[in-house]
């Protein structure tokens, strides 16, 4: 019996989502389009930060990746970025056990 094991570090996943990336998977998993789709657009774009410390006041950071977190969206647009993830690793996964039974549609594997 061989144990695979995969291993996802996302400390920082919020931070990286790539903005056309996610707007894409918005329209063509979702189907989102016109109005609802140019409000996700302008939540998530034209973002900055800035940090105080110390009495100090960092420059101010334009955000060119990642969803905002603290919000109600962030965690769902997050997880519709991912949703490809499952299908990516199952796909890697059964790639690699060819020649045994497995059940594709819920990712089971027999060995």
């Amino acid at each position: 019996m061989t144990l695979q094991l995969a291993l996802l570090e996302l400390s920082a996943a919020f931070d990286c989502v790539d903005h056309d990336i996610l707007l894409m998977r918005l329209q063509r998993i979702v189907g989102l389009s016109g109005q609802v789709l140019s409000w996700i657009r302008s939540f998530l774009t034209e973002r900055s930060l800035r940090v105080v410390y110390a009495g100090g006041l960092s420059l101010l950071i334009v955000l060119l990746w990642g969803v905002p977190q603290g919000s109600v969206l962030g965690p769902l647009l997050f997880l519709l970025y991912t949703a490809e993830l499952f299908d990516i690793i199952v796909s890697v996964t059964f790639g690699r056990l060819a020649g045994r039974d497995y059940w594709p549609s819920c990712g089971m594997v027999t060995v």
